[in-house]
C-alpha cells in the first residue's frame, strides 16, 4: 500500500520551525531538558560515528616539507664513488646524492634501488638485472644501463686503483637493452648481489675526463647523481675546507619521496665542536657520539657488521711463537675496552662479524695465566726492567726483548683502545710502542704489510652473512688482498671457499667450522663489534635501522625520512 504523495507533501509543508517551537513550548522543564540531552546524545553519537568512519577509512602517510640538518666529523674532499672514501663525510654525501642497483635495507640485507628486479640463471653464475622506468640524472639526462657498465669499467681502470678492481675484472658485463644488464661470473658466488650496491656514475659527465684528472674535476665537490637529494650549495672556508653541503629534494626521484624539502650536512673538525652545535639545537642529528641523552633527541644504537681486532703479522719472528699470541689474547681486557672506551660495542672473540657468534663470547681475561704461559715458554725478566726476554735464535746468544709495536689510524677512540692494550700488555711483561698514523700513511703501511701488529676494523659488504674470504684466505696475503694477519691455513682456505658457494642450510655450520679453525691459531685478538650511537631529533620519522655495514649506510633510505604526516583515504 503506497502513501498518498499529496498528503505526504501537505504534512511536510505544515512542518515548520515555528510549529516545532510551538510544540516544544508546551513541554515541561524536565521534558525540555530530557529532549535537549537526547538531541546532544544523538549529535555526539553521529560525531563519533563519523570520526570512527574517517579514521577506519584513512591512513597516515608522510607529507612533504621540512629541513633536516646532520652533523658529521670530518671534511669531504672527493664526493666521488669511484675514488675510495677517506672519511665518513664523503660517504655520507655520496649516499644522499648517488644511487645503486640495490641498497641496504637497514637489517643487514638488501632492497631494490635503481633495479626493478634481478633474475639468476645457471646456478648463480648469471644475473640479469632490469632497471626501473623513467630514471634520470639530476641534470635531467636519462639514466641507462650504459651508465652502469661505464661505472664498472672505471672500477677496473688501473689508474684509479679502486679496491674493487680485481673483483670486477672477473665479471663479464654486457647490455641487453637500455634497461637490462647481464652479469656473468666465472663461478657461482652467493654474495654477488651485495656487490651491486656500488654507486653509479653518470657516463655523460665523466666519459671525457681522463682517469689521471679525476681528482681535479669540479664534480668531485659539486656532484651530479640520481639519488633522492641533489647538490644546491657548498660552503667553504678561506682555505677551501668544506664546512657545509646544502642539498634539495630531487623532483624526478624514482622511489617514494623524498619528503624532506632539504637535507643539509654540517662538517666539524672534532666531536667536541659537533656536540656543542647539537646542544645549541643547530642540528637535528649527530652520529658517533657517546651514549648520552639529550632532551628532544632519541638515541639510536645500531650494530655495525665489523670486527675490530688487534691483528698480528704472523710473518714476524716474535709472533710466530704461539705462546706469545696466546698470552696476548689472555691479557687484553676486552670488557674494559667495550664498557669504558667504546661504550656500546659488543665484545667478541670471533672473526665472524655476527651477533650470534658475539653472544657466545667468553671473557677469557686472565693475565696470571698469560704470565705462566710465557714463563713456561722461557720468557723471563732477567734484567728486572719489567720487559721479558729470551734467546729466540739458536744462531745467536743475544737475548730478544718481548717488544711489539701497534700500528693504527690516529683517531680518538682507536687511540684510546691502543693505549688500553699497551697498559694491559705491560702487566705481563710485554713492551708496546704505539704508532698512530694519518689515513694515507696508515693505508700505505697496510698495503706494504709493514707492521708487527695492526689495530683496525674489518667489515664485509655482505651484511649479516659476512664473506670472510678477503680477510683470511691465503691468496689474499699480498696487496691488494686484505689478509693483514698474513694468515695461512689449508683447512681455513677450504672453508672460506665453501662459504662463497654454500646453501643457506650449510652456511651456519661452515661459519662455526671457520670460527674454531681461526681461533685455535690465535692470529690476532678479536675485540668487539662496534655500535653506532646516533642522536636524532625525535620530531623526525626514520625507517627502523638495526644493522649497518658502514656508518654512511644510515642514509640509504633517506628518501623515506619525513617530518610531517597527513591522512589520505585508504584503497
Amino acid at each position: 500500500m503506497f502513501l498518498d504523495r499529496e498528503k505526504l507533501k501537505s504534512f511536510f509543508n505544515r512542518l515548520s520551525f515555528k510549529r516545532l517551537a510551538s510544540g516544544f513550548s508546551v513541554f515541561s522543564t524536565k521534558e525540555k531538558l530530557f529532549f535537549l540531552l537526547l538531541a546532544l546524545a544523538g549529535l555526539a553519537g553521529l560525531f563519533l560515528f563519523l570520526t570512527k568512519f574517517y579514521f577506519s577509512r584513512t591512513v597516515l602517510v608522510p607529507r612533504t616539507g621540512g629541513v633536516y640538518v646532520e652533523g658529521i666529523v670530518g671534511h669531504p674532499r672527493f664526493v666521488n664513488p669511484i675514488i675510495p672514501d677517506q672519511n665518513e663525510a664523503e660517504e655520507a654525501v655520496e649516499s644522499l646524492v648517488f644511487s645503486s642497483l640495490f641498497k641496504s635495507d637497514g637489517s643487514g640485507g638488501l632492497m631494490p634501488d635503481l633495479a626493478e628486479n634481478a633474475t639468476v640463471f645457471e646456478d648463480g653464475k648469471v644475473y640479469l638485472v632490469t632497471l626501473r622506468e623513467n630514471l634520470f640524472w639530476q641534470d635531467n639526462e636519462k639514466l641507462t644501463v650504459q651508465d652502469v657498465i661505464f661505472t664498472i669499467e672505471l672500477f677496473k681502470n688501473p689508474e684509479i686503483q679502486n679496491p674493487a678492481a680485481d673483483f670486477w675484472r672477473g665479471v663479464t658485463v654486457e647490455a641487453l637493452s637500455d634497461k637490462t644488464v647481464k652479469f656473468t661470473l666465472q663461478k657461482s658466488y652467493r654474495f654477488f648481489p651485495y656487490y651491486l650496491s656500488f654507486k653509479i656514475m653518470p657516463k655523460h659527465i665523466w666519459q671525457d675526463v681522463p682517469a689521471s684528472s679525476f681528482v681535479f674535476s669540479e664534480f668531485n665537490l659539486k656532484p651530479i647523481g640520481s639519488g633522492p637529494y641533489k647538490f644546491k650549495k657548498i660552503v667553504q672556508d678561506k682555505d677551501g675546507k668544506v664546512l657545509q653541503y646544502s642539498l634539495v629534494a630531487f623532483d624526478k626521484y624514482y622511489l617514494e619521496g623524498p619528503f624532506l624539502q632539504a637535507f643539509n650536512l654540517k662538517f666539524f673538525g672534532n666531536q667536541t665542536e659537533a656536540l656543542a652545535s647539537l646542544r645549541k639545537k643547530e642540528m637535528n642529528g649527530l652520529a658517533g657520539v657517546l651514549p648520552e641523552s639529550l632532551s628532544s633527541y632519541q638515541l639510536k644504537e645500531i650494530l655495525l657488521t665489523q670486527v675490530f681486532s688487534l691483528l698480528f703479522n704472523n710473518d714476524n719472528q716474535l709472533l710466530q711463537e704461539f705462546s706469545v699470541r696466546d698470552a696476548i689474547n689472555l691479557s687484553v681486557n676486552k670488557k674494559k675496552i667495550v664498557d669504558e672506551i667504546v661504550q656500546g660495542g659488543v665484545m667478541t672473540d670471533s672473526p665472524v662479524a655476527s651477533k650470534d657468534f658475539s653472544e657466545k663470547t667468553r671473557d677469557v681475561f686472565d693475565p696470571e695465566t698469560a704470565k705462566e704461559i710465557l714463563a713456561k715458554a722461557g720468557w723471563q725478566d732477567r734484567d728486572k726492567d719489567g720487559i721479558l726476554e729470551k734467546r729466540i735464535s739458536s744462531k745467536s746468544q743475544a737475548l730478544t726483548k718481548l717488544e711489539l709495536s701497534i700500528l693504527y689510524h690516529d683517531a680518538r677512540e682507536i687511540s684510546n683502545v691502543a693505549e688500553q692494550i699497551k697498559s694491559d700488555l705491560a702487566v705481563i711483561g710485554v713492551s708496546v710502542v704505539l704508532k698512530p698514523m694519518g689515513i694515507n700513511e696508515f693505508s700505505s703501511r697496510l698495503q706494504a704489510r709493514s707492521y708487527q701488529t695492526v689495530l683496525l676494523g674489518q667489515a664485509s659488504i655482505t651484511g649479516n652473512q659476512p664473506d670472510l674470504y678477503p680477510f683470511w684466505h691465503s691468496s689474499q696475503i699480498s696487496a691488494p688482498g686484505l689478509n693483514f694477519a698474513i694468515y695461512e691455513d689449508k683447512s681455513a682456505d677450504r672453508v672460506l671457499a665453501d662459504i662463497r658457494n654454500s646453501s643457506d642450510d650449510d652456511l651456519k655450520g661452515l661459519y662455526e667450522e671457520l670460527d674454531v679453525l681461526v681461533k685455535n691459531d690465535a692470529p690476532g685478538v678479536f675485540l668487539y663489534l662496534p655500535k653506532l650511537n646516533w642522536l636524532v631529533d625525535g620530531s623526525f620519522r626514520l625507517p627502523e635501522t638495526v644493522v649497518l655495514n658502514s656508518v654512511g649506510e644510515r642514509f640509504s633510505r633517506a628518501n623515506e625520512w619525513h617530518l610531517y604526516l597527513k591522512r589520505v583515504w585508504s584503497r
